[in-house]
């Protein structure tokens, strides 16, 4: 019996111990094809007497693959660092990929900047599929023909998918729980509910969030006024920013219905300026369900959003696709939300409501 060479066993080892071509060693680590029972066995009997531990580079190589994951951010680096919510998802995600031999690269888009085909943020070869956070209806048809491909790389939006026939997404059903969120305000008795949107309408997140909103608006026989909608753009600092306009209006709302409990938190500062009291002069509800949101004063009623849930199926839907070698048509994977009631509503308890 041959014997082993010094140090760390090499795939011609392996081939020695074996009796066979290094090239069918190599073969059977690569899972290739057409691979005989009789020499599966023989080489994985070698690997194990050996020890032998295929070279991670050497085996993606041969792959094609950078078993790497590339997740696009909209976000500036400040608050890509400070939102809850990322930061969430990213260690769901990077946990997810880390278990299935996956890294993360990450990539950060100002969120106003718009982009023809998101594989241009990685340098060639670098990543073998993408996340797509908080895509914007703008740029959503940029990837290779709109279907959610870019260059043949698989790809998954964090957020509703575009109309391509073979688009990969998840999201959490935004447009529910907005409506849940807003229903719950009309059954306490409020008329006049305004909504800060997260984001403009450039942004598929915040097109179904006011889509609930004014669905909801309709159902209890409240019409709209576009006065009572007002924009923000994701900050604490933009939300205090829009309760403000919302506050100076003639009539002013009631209650508010804030689609981000980070912004929830900047309203409610805004509220406090102007000496009203939270939920008796005016009634908040937020969206997210934050570590935060049970922390603020009035606890804030919010609409929970699956956060994990979305950061594992997405991961796991990407490894997926890039494991199958090609299109896996088009999946959409929608995941519910709940209403979660605390004071800040002026509930007179708290519970949930799926």
């Amino acid at each position: 019996m041959p014997a082993r060479s010094q140090g760390r066993a090499t795939i011609r080892d392996v081939a020695a111990r074996a009796g066979v071509s290094f090239k069918s060693v190599s073969n059977v680590v690569n899972n290739h094809p057409f691979v005989s029972e009789d020499m599966r066995q023989k080489v994985q009997q070698a690997i194990a007497e050996l020890g032998y531990r295929p070279h991670s580079v050497a085996r993606n190589l041969a792959n094609r693959r950078s078993n790497m994951l590339g997740l696009v951010l909209r976000a500036s680096s400040t608050d890509a660092q400070a939102d809850p919510f990322l930061t969430q998802f990213l260690l769901g995600a990077c946990a997810v990929a880390g278990a299935q031999g996956f890294g993360m690269m990450v990539r950060i888009l100002l969120t106003d900047e718009p982009i023809l085909r998101y594989a241009d943020l990685f340098d060639h070869q670098q990543v073998d599929g993408l996340m797509i956070f908080s895509p914007r209806i703008d740029d959503a048809e940029g990837d290779g023909d709109g279907d959610g491909q870019d260059h043949d790389l698989p790809a998954v939006r964090i957020g509703r998918a575009g109309t391509g026939t073979n688009a990969l997404a998840v999201d959490g059903d935004d447009e529910q729980g907005a409506f849940a969120a807003v229903s719950h305000l009309a059954t306490l008795g409020h008329k006049r509910i305004g909504m800060v949107a997260n984001a403009n309408l450039s942004y598929t997140v915040s097109v179904t969030r006011v889509q609930g909103y004014r669905q909801a608006l309709q159902a209890h026989g409240i019409p709209f006024d576009e006065r009572l909608l007002t924009v923000g753009q994701f900050t604490r600092q933009s939300g205090q920013d829009s309760m403000a306009r919302l506050l100076d209006i003639d009539e002013p709302p009631s209650a508010v219905f804030i689609s981000s409990d980070r912004m929830a938190l900047g309203a409610m500062r805004a509220a406090r300026d102007r000496g009203l009291r939270i939920p008796e002069d005016i009634a908040i509800v937020g969206y997210d369900d934050l570590f935060v949101a049970e922390h603020t004063n009035p606890p804030l009623t919010t609409v929970r959003a699956p956060i994990d849930a979305i950061s594992q199926c997405a991961t796991n839907m990407l490894i997926e696709a890039i494991r199958g070698g090609k299109r896996i048509g088009s999946r959409q994977i929608i995941l519910p939300t709940e209403l979660i009631v605390r004071q800040s509503c002026g509930a007179k308890a708290a519970t949930s409501y799926a």
